[in-house]
């Protein structure tokens, strides 16, 4: 008799092989529920799916659940395909790049198990061994002219209060939302809010579905558990046009969609990426795409 799933963790690939290897070592090796534990790994159609399908298969058997995806249709919609395969009530999603740290799916299932209001469990997310990355943030709901008039003050201001919640695990369940790196989901509510917006390619997913999440019903709640850790291999980013073009579009339809100041979006990213640019000359690095990107914010504040 097959037993029944508690969680299921769907990893979501993009040529991602040589992640992958790493992040499922570190999912069976941590794995406290046993065959309670169901694992899917959906590829967005990348070059390297096959490879990397036949060494999950050659290592893993028939324990992974391998789904391909036909497009690649961003985070969101090949997650929506790994969580509508699930078969357990409780999704964690879960990027390749993520190396969990210590045991935590029974813990998890306990806390969703004892209140049928939980929606999210997020953890504390580790850079490198000790350090801390942004796993919490706030989400900016005014509607006034508050980076527009106050400039870089309230850019500092913002910037500075991310930093202060995530060094102290200041969570408000209501007032911030936690990042989508790796995080669990209670299945039914996550198909009930509408899942993932597959309009949004890459970027503010994890805000999208909380602003939905808490319409559902006003009992809902969030929570982040400081105490356990999974590492994210981000590193140091470069900062690329493209990329970052993709992020400002993100946020444009985010703001537009749920009624909020898409020129407070603008001229907070306006100087934010000031203040990066400046960081970056201050390092020797070439600024040419923060100028490429600074040039494509004006251009839009010019257009709404």
């Amino acid at each position: 008799m097959l037993s029944e799933k508690k969680i299921s963790v769907v990893i979501l690939t993009y040529n991602s092989k040589t992640l992958i290897k790493d992040c499922l070592h570190s999912v069976f090796l941590y794995n406290d529920i046993a065959d309670s534990l169901e694992v899917i790994v959906v590829d967005n159609n990348s070059v390297e799916c096959e490879s990397m399908f036949n060494w999950i298969r050659e290592t893993y058997g028939d324990s992974v659940l391998l789904i391909k995806n036909c497009q690649n249709g961003g985070y969101g919609q090949g997650n929506n395909i790994g969580v509508q395969a699930a078969s357990s009530p409780i999704v964690l999603i879960m990027n390749p790049d993520v190396r969990l740290v210590n045991p935590m799916f029974s813990k998890v299932f306990h806390i969703y198990e004892k209140d049928a209001d939980v929606a999210i469990v997020g953890m504390k997310q580790l850079i490198d061994g000790t350090s801390c990355a942004p796993s919490i943030n706030l989400l900016m709901d005014d509607n006034s002219n508050l980076y527009p008039i106050y400039g870089l003050f309230s850019v500092f201001f913002t910037l500075f209060a991310n930093k202060l919640i995530n060094y102290f695990d200041l969570y408000n369940s209501k007032k911030m939302f936690i990042h989508g790196s790796c995080f669990f989901i209670r299945k039914d509510y996550f198909i009930e809010a509408g899942m993932f917006d597959e309009n949004i390619f890459m970027y503010c997913e994890e805000k999208d579905l909380h602003r939905r999440l808490f319409s559902l019903k006003n009992s809902l709640k969030n929570i982040y558990l400081k105490s356990i850790c999974y590492r994210h291999l981000i590193g140091e980013r470069k900062i690329y046009f493209n990329g970052c073009k993709v992020y400002l579009d993100s946020e444009i339809y985010y703001a537009r969609k749920h009624s909020l100041s898409v020129k407070n979006i603008l001229y907070y990213n306006l100087y934010r990426y000031y203040i990066l640019k400046f960081i970056a000359k201050m390092k020797r690095i070439d600024v040419y795409e923060y100028d490429k990107i600074i040039e494509d914010i004006r251009m839009k504040k010019r257009n709404i």
